[in-house]
């Protein structure tokens, strides 16, 4: 799944994020951003979801 979004802070910011399904089954999200109306990129985030183990 792909998201795209405008953040503001100050300038407005276009930042892309991007969900996929890793082989052990958690969720990796990972999102650009683009001030500069897609000229360039930076990496934003990058995160990791794991479901909690049911012991916990």
């Amino acid at each position: 799944m792909v998201e795209t979004g405008k953040v503001a802070h100050g300038n407005s910011q276009l930042v892309p994020t991007t969900y996929s399904v890793q082989g052990d089954g958690s969720v990796r999200q990972y999102g650009q951003a683009s001030v500069d109306h897609r000229q360039t990129w930076t990496d934003s985030f990058d995160l990791i979801y794991r479901r909690k183990d049911a012991s916990e």
